[in-house]
């Protein structure tokens, strides 16, 4: 297994455009390299109040300080957004934000759905319904394939009760990696220590397994 080391960071402060109010809880970045944008999700998960989506112009990345400005381009949807993961797809000149949003399902209670948006300016609309499936319970992070092709992680397997605290306890590999062709739901990887972030390179697929401390590499797209 290859390591690899950072050679350095630093932390930052994002305070939103126009407010006395900061992001917390940031939960995913999306690069817009072709508009020079960089999209935060994040939400506070400590308190009930909704989250939302920002941007940070990258170029506003070279100041030389610790405090950044973001703008919200969420703040225009009719209901609240929880987001959790999320990506960006380039297509047919369209910039398309694909959201897994954890919407209230009752009794205290979140469901993860995935939502679909066109970004435009500095705002964001739907372009579809969302996605409500059992096989979602567990979304974690996603990543576009096409407008109708999503590859999904789902970092356990049971959404609550008894069996999700024995699975976590004993750290049991029911992570998966989940297929989305025009909303139907396949499996194509399973056995995942939490099943976290995803990427692809061309045609092979990248999985992090959080409690595994590892990264599952190769998996061959079909």
């Amino acid at each position: 297994m290859q390591s690899l080391s950072v050679l350095s960071y630093r932390r930052i402060g994002l305070k939103i455009e126009a407010s006395d109010a900061w992001v917390v809880g940031a939960e995913d970045m999306a690069l817009d390299l072709a508009a020079g944008m960089l999209y935060i999700s994040a939400y506070d998960r400590r308190r009930t109040s909704p989250g939302g989506i920002y941007r940070l112009p990258l170029a506003a990345l070279e100041q030389d300080t610790d405090v950044f400005v973001v703008s919200e381009v969420s703040s225009d949807l009719d209901r609240q957004i929880r987001p959790h993961g999320m990506c960006l797809l380039k297509a047919q000149n369209l910039s398309l934000l694909f959201v897994i949003n954890r919407v209230d399902a009752g009794g205290g209670r979140l469901q993860p759905v995935i939502e679909g948006f066109e970004i435009a300016a500095d705002r964001m609309a739907p372009i579809q319904a969302p996605i409500d499936l059992p096989e979602l319970a567990n979304a974690n992070d996603l990543i576009a394939l096409g407008r109708d092709h999503l590859l999904v992680t789902s970092d356990r397997m049971h959404a609550s009760g008894l069996r999700r605290l024995l699975h976590d306890a004993l750290n049991f590999p029911a992570g998966s990696v989940i297929e989305l062709r025009r909303g139907k739901p396949r499996p194509i990887i399973k056995g995942l220590r939490f099943a976290n972030g995803i990427a692809v390179d061309g045609k092979r697929l990248y999985v992090a397994a959080t409690r595994a401390r590892a990264i599952r590499a190769g998996h061959s797209l079909r």
